[in-house]
């Protein structure tokens, strides 16, 4: 999923610190995220897909699956 934000924000001309003012979602959030391979609530899913104004289900399509 991190891979995919950064690819639209980068599509879009946004930066991650942007995404985080517009969602309240901290930039700690997001670095754990590529960190530790873990991935955001779906409150925060929610937030991050209408923030870029993409889909959800395309955002969610992203989750890798554990264990693959």
């Amino acid at each position: 999923m991190y891979e995919y934000i950064k690819k639209e924000l980068e599509k879009q001309g946004k930066s991650f610190y942007w995404l985080s003012k517009q969602t309240g979602i901290t930039q700690q959030a997001f670095c754990n995220m590529r960190e530790r391979n873990s991935t955001l609530t779906a409150e925060n899913i929610i937030k991050v897909a209408n923030a870029l104004n993409i889909s959800v289900l395309k955002l969610m399509a992203t989750i890798e699956k554990k264990g693959k």
